[in-house]
């Protein structure tokens, strides 16, 4: 008789990392939380299949709407270029309706060749973007009002080159650019898979994307780790603008003609896909493969209720509802996430160190701000290398000082060349034909200085006690700043 011996060893503690069946399938890339809209997609697919499927399943069918969609996908991209960055941007309805009627107004009215007319189509919609950063970027405008403000405008030069009619004429080499067809699918869908990806490339793969993302996500912190914010505002406005010309272009020659009222309609169905796009792939994030996705499953629950019967009104309110929801369900994530668990420890609040640029920053503007002279913080050159500044506090009087024709040196800048061999000894002052500059090392090591503060006045404002009150100035602030540096250094 064989005897059954129980097992009393305890099972193994399961490994902290471990996680559950049901976490792993959360986290999964195919989750529903992860693409919900697919599976959405999925369900309206499958709705229409069996409720119209003589008119539903077929090829023209789906042939019509990848084409008929572009537009809506390049304005789309626009908005998520735009939004990528923190703009809120309404323009690029009224951008895509002024440069349609502007395309068929130079093509119709002055003979002039479709290429010729496009170009010019750019660069006037280039312009458009560029007054509207220039309201954002230099007068502090928010871009929801400037954007606003803006379309307004296009929408009185909508009316003014077109008296409200429509421009027909259009030469027929330009109505192929966009209806030449490959696969039983019009040109304007892969006009837009092609911008699409270039798009996806430059924000998930270029610095500039990274740079786009962090100041829409926080200006200021993103100022303060180096990015040139307003660079990024500026630029990402008038790429918006040119992207939404394109659009423009693209419907004009799809329709071959120039209608007044073509803009706004793409306007809800564009913020519709971008945001509800945000919630898909990438999330809290807006994506363009999520925005694709958003796109074409509006359109094909849009187009399943035309070809069911439903009433003309139904795009706009099917488009409204789309919008709400989305704006709602990203809110709603970012609350989520941004919540912290209820059975979890108190988090513990560490402070990174400052660094060199950080803890000098608030010292150079009190320096500047006593003198009433630009303040800098730089690296002088190492290892044939180029010396550099860190960082500034520009005071207005620099902006005075005359230049010289010719002269590569910004006027009031420190001659950080001259000043290396200096400043490793202690405070020093160099002067030249314009400007007296005044710098004491930050940093040194093994008797050479890593970093230093530098004063700049113009030679012609300088007497004995300014030039005191700067050796002073120097010497206290970089002081200062090494103190403040090395309280947070471990003992």
């Amino acid at each position: 008789m064989s005897t059954a011996l129980a097992d009393n060893t305890a099972a193994p503690p399961a490994a902290p990392g471990a996680t559950s069946l049901r976490d792993r399938l959360a986290a999964s890339p195919l989750s529903f939380a992860n693409i919900s809209l697919v599976y959405v997609w999925a369900a309206i697919f499958a709705l229409f299949a069996l409720w119209v499927p003589d008119k539903f399943l077929t090829a023209t069918t789906w042939q019509s709407m990848a084409g008929e969609q572009a537009v809506t996908v390049i304005l789309a991209l626009a908005v998520v270029v735009a939004l990528s960055a923190g703009v809120f941007d309404l323009s690029v309805g009224a951008v895509l309706g002024a440069t349609a009627i502007l395309v068929s107004k130079l093509m119709a009215d002055t003979g002039m060749a479709p290429v010729p007319a496009a170009l010019v189509t750019l660069v006037a919609g280039a312009f458009a973007g560029c007054v509207t950063a220039t309201m954002v970027v230099v007068f502090r405008v928010h871009s929801f009002i400037a954007t606003l403000g803006i379309g307004s405008v296009l929408a009185a030069f909508i009316s003014a080159i077109s008296n409200n009619q429509l421009i027909i004429g259009l030469p027929p080499s330009f109505q192929r650019w966009a209806t030449f067809e490959v696969l039983g699918i019009q040109g304007a869908f892969w006009i837009a898979l092609v911008l699409a990806v270039v798009i996806w490339f430059v924000l998930e793969h270029r610095p500039v994307g990274r740079y786009m993302y962090a100041t829409g996500s926080n200006a200021e912190a993103a100022r303060l780790a180096g990015v040139r914010t307003n660079r990024v505002v500026f630029g990402t406005i008038v790429c918006t603008a040119l992207i939404a010309t394109l659009a423009g272009i693209v419907v004009t020659s799809r329709i071959a003609t120039g209608s007044p009222t073509i803009g706004p309609p793409y306007l809800l169905p564009a913020f519709a896909a971008a945001f509800l796009g945000s919630t898909q792939i990438r999330q809290g994030r807006f994506n363009v493969l999520g925005t694709l996705i958003a796109v074409y499953a509006l359109a094909t629950g849009v187009k399943g209720l035309q070809l069911a019967g439903a009433p003309f009104w139904l795009p706009d309110l099917f488009n409204g509802i789309a919008l709400l929801v989305a704006v709602a369900l990203s809110v709603r994530r970012r609350q989520l996430t941004s919540r912290p668990a209820q059975d979890a420890p108190p988090m513990v609040q560490v402070r990174p160190p400052l660094t060199l640029r950080e803890a000098a920053r608030p010292h150079l503007e009190q320096l500047r701000d006593s003198l009433e002279e630009s303040v800098w913080l730089t690296e002088p050159a190492r290892d044939g290398g180029s010396a550099k500044v860190v960082e500034a506090a520009e005071s207005r009087r620099s902006l005075r000082i005359v230049r010289r024709p010719g002269d590569l040196r910004r006027a009031g800048s420190p001659d950080v060349e001259a000043l290396q061999t200096g400043i490793d000894a202690g405070a020093v002052a160099v002067e030249d034909e314009h400007v007296i500059t005044v710098a004491a090392p930050v940093l040194t090591e093994k008797g050479r200085a890593l970093a230093a503060v530098s004063v700049c006045a113009p030679r012609a404002r300088v007497d004995d006690r300014l030039l005191r009150q700067m050796c002073d100035g120097v010497t206290d602030t970089a002081r200062q700043v090494a103190a403040q540096l090395n309280e947070q250094r471990p003992s």
